[in-house]
């Protein structure tokens, strides 16, 4: 598990890295034209919802030297001034001068994608080399937009950090809780077993509220979703991501802390007071392998491919067939530590799991 973190920390720190050495002359986004009732119009992403074709308009005079550099989730195919440039890309980089020759006026171009336009997961830049000479007409140079992924790479270092600090004051510990096979057998011995208030506890049930945040952040910045949660979570600088990540994390310890007392109240309830915290330190391990599948295919893949909506919906869909499994893994692993009938226990399963599963869910798909 600690050579897996460091790979992936490590892997979007050189991808984040790799992608600052290039500079943006021009995000073309907010240049974005439709063509409707014979005219162009500004594109407007909540009035636009299903076009698929966005035209640019390019001054050849302000970007000699320069590249035009479109990429896209889904395959599209560009055209300049109805001619076809290229079809089924999914990235390309273009010269201005190619395109342009010796032409000196400006001319449009068309994108046009499989998909409906989306500005998550289609991107078109002007991006310049360092060594050329800027002409003063382009004003500034700002750098790549690169908020998310420096916060990805950023939140990432911190939870590397967090991880390595755990492991050295509490190696056993670290290692019951990260144990996949102990996790999923139904048969667990008792050695593992630690105080739920214990220090070297509290400090990995932050770490899960991190790690789950974080992995909830990364999903919220792939997608322009309709979920109030994520539209919450997104933000546009390295700062408030940071804020919003440890705004959400701070949420989700509490929540631990509803679970935990919930938890212990319905085991003295129902007479099961010894099991509650297996109970509970199973589902913090539970959460914890939730958290790093989302951070390491969530995050790797924006690391690496760039923002994904659909790849990012696939695992936050995913989040709620997750918790059913719980419900059912934790029901086998209690069937054989309790001495009570199935229904006693499928009841106080239903306190202890249905009720918080549909909290869960309306907060994440409301």
């Amino acid at each position: 598990m600690m050579r897996i973190l460091l790979l992936f920390v490590f892997t979007g720190f050189v991808v984040g890295a790799h992608a600052q050495e290039k500079f943006v002359k021009r995000d073309l986004q907010p240049a974005w034209q439709v063509f409707e009732n014979n005219q162009y119009q500004p594109y407007d992403a909540s009035k636009h919802k299903h076009i698929q074709t966005i035209y640019l308009q390019l001054d050849p005079r302000l970007y000699r030297g320069d590249w035009l550099e479109i990429s896209s989730v889904e395959t599209f195919a560009l055209f300049q001034q109805g001619k076809l440039l290229a079809d089924q890309k999914k990235e390309m980089s273009i010269s201005i001068d190619s395109l342009f020759g010796a032409d000196e006026s400006p001319g449009w171009f068309a994108v046009h994608c499989e998909e409906p336009v989306s500005e998550k997961e289609l991107s078109t830049r002007i991006i310049t080399n360092v060594d050329i000479e800027i002409p003063e007409a382009a004003g500034p140079l700002p750098r790549a937009k690169q908020a998310a992924r420096n916060f990805i790479v950023a939140a990432g270092m911190v939870l590397l950090v967090f991880f390595v600090l755990i492991l050295r004051l509490n190696p056993k510990l670290t290692i019951y809780y990260f144990s996949v096979s102990k996790l999923f057998a139904l048969r667990e011995s008792d050695e593992g077993q630690f105080r739920v208030a214990g220090s070297a506890n509290v400090l990995l049930y932050v770490f899960a509220s991190l790690l789950i945040s974080f992995g909830l952040m990364t999903v919220a910045l792939e997608s322009s979703s309709p979920f109030k949660l994520l539209r919450w979570l997104q933000e546009q600088t390295v700062g408030g991501l940071l804020l919003h990540w440890l705004y959400t994390a701070f949420f989700v310890l509490a929540a631990l802390v509803g679970k935990a007392l919930v938890t212990g109240f319905f085991a003295v309830l129902f007479g099961i007071r010894d099991q509650a915290g297996f109970h509970f330190l199973t589902f913090i391990r539970f959460i914890l392998l939730v958290g790093f599948i989302l951070a390491f295919f969530v995050a790797g893949h924006y690391l690496v491919r760039g923002a994904s909506e659909s790849w990012a919906f696939f695992f936050y869909g995913s989040l709620s067939w997750l918790l059913i499994g719980w419900s059912i893994l934790i029901f086998l692993k209690l069937l054989r530590r309790v001495n009570f009938p199935v229904f006693h226990l499928f009841f106080y399963l239903c306190a202890t799991e249905l009720i918080p599963f549909l909290v869960i869910v309306k907060v994440l798909y409301e």
